[in-house]
């Protein structure tokens, strides 16, 4: 094509490259300019650029008339463009933790997703290697919503030999540090937002002008929940909808359920049982019963307890010592009206179409195992009023 074919002939402008255009910003004293077509990869800054009352005005288009941004600093700006700018072959050294995290701020603020998303990406690996102060990686993980980052660096805090400093204490601030849990020794930090009504209470039980908990010096003392209770329960609850759910054990999830009922974390303890609901049908009668005693879960308590009823074996002194008299003799005495009536086989029935080929599951609703619940649930000893 020729330079004459060139000019005579009108091409299409390029959707991404040909748009060289400028906006002047103002930011703590100093002026920036950033092209047009980086800013339509913000929504933040594509709405700007939508509004009708910028187009028609000279708002961002010279020196003289910048658009203003209040509340960031020299800083960060700096920080965001370099990051904005950067190129793959670029030969400048590697940015410092302090310098990404004023970019990731920006970019989380503006909403440049992408940009967003290979920082969180680079910061991660940086993490990785080691070398970012805990307290660091919470104040960007809060300000940034980074969940992936805020657990872990708890868990380094609470892990540490040497206490938390006054300083320390002071970044964390009064609504991450004022729920602060000492666990067989161990001093674990929930966030006073997340706390149950219970901890809550508890903290005021003694003196409700000076709760505890509130620093690691006066810590909330949880006797009755283990170590490992509360991690597993700890894991639980700060499992975020990005990271999925926690790969625990069937032991790890039966900890955490009791830590949860202990501490009263309804939703939570509800999650966890649905859960383990699985695992739990396929124990033996006995551990099923002292599971659901420990935890307080009646609908396992009572398919314990059809196990017993509906077995052919009869029951051993050794249960008999862990279940106790009352308990024992009265499942002895719905055994024998079982005996004395011809009871039909179970049918499997349940909720969803999978049900229907299964046999003596438990929580079937067909009228033979509704007759045995029927019997266990008439029975206070078998009760959990018991």
């Amino acid at each position: 094509m020729s330079r004459s074919d060139v000019k005579s002939t009108a091409f299409p402008h390029h959707p991404r490259y040909y748009d060289s255009g400028h906006l002047t910003f103002a930011v703590d004293g100093y002026l920036y300019q950033l092209p047009v077509r980086r800013l339509k990869e913000s929504k933040y800054f594509q709405e700007m650029l939508d509004d009708e009352h910028l187009g028609g005005s000279g708002e961002g288009k010279s020196d003289e008339d910048p658009i203003a941004l209040g509340s960031i600093t020299t800083f960060e700006m700096e920080s965001f463009v370099d990051v904005l700018d950067a190129r793959i072959f670029d030969k400048e050294g590697k940015r410092e933790w302090k310098q990404l995290a004023a970019a990731l701020h920006l970019s989380t603020m503006w909403e440049f997703e992408q940009v967003r998303a290979r920082l969180i990406k680079d910061m991660s690996l940086i993490i990785d290697n080691g070398g970012i102060d805990p307290l660091d990686r919470i104040e960007v993980s809060i300000q940034c919503r980074v969940s992936d980052w805020l657990y872990p660096a708890y868990q380094e805090l609470c892990d540490r030999t040497e206490p938390l400093t006054t300083e320390e204490a002071k970044r964390l601030g009064m609504d991450r540090l004022a729920a602060v849990y000492r666990v067989d020794s161990t001093v674990y930090s929930i966030p006073l937002r997340l706390a149950s009504q219970h901890l809550v209470d508890l903290t005021k039980a003694a003196d409700p002008n000076k709760p505890l908990g509130g620093s690691l010096d006066d810590p909330l003392p949880l006797k009755q929940v283990s170590r490992h209770e509360m991690e597993s329960f700890l894991k639980v609850m700060n499992a975020s909808w990005i990271d999925g759910k926690p790969g625990l054990g069937g032991v790890s999830w039966a900890r955490a359920l009791y830590a949860a009922t202990t501490l009263e974390f309804q939703p939570c303890r509800t999650r966890i049982i649905a859960e383990l609901e699985h695992t739990v049908r396929k124990l033996d009668a006995l551990p099923m019963f002292e599971l659901a005693v420990r935890c307080q879960v009646g609908e396992w308590r009572s398919w314990a307890f059809q196990k017993l009823c509906e077995r052919s074996e009869s029951l051993n002194a050794d249960e008999g010592r862990i279940l106790g008299v009352e308990i024992t003799m009265t499942i002895c005495g719905i055994r024998e009206k079982l005996a004395r009536r011809a009871r039909s086989p179970c049918q499997g029935i349940g909720s969803g179409p999978n049900w229907w080929p299964m046999k003596n599951v438990l929580g079937c609703t067909c009228v033979a195992c509704s007759y045995v619940l029927a019997l266990i649930k008439a029975e206070k000893p078998l009760t959990l009023d018991n």
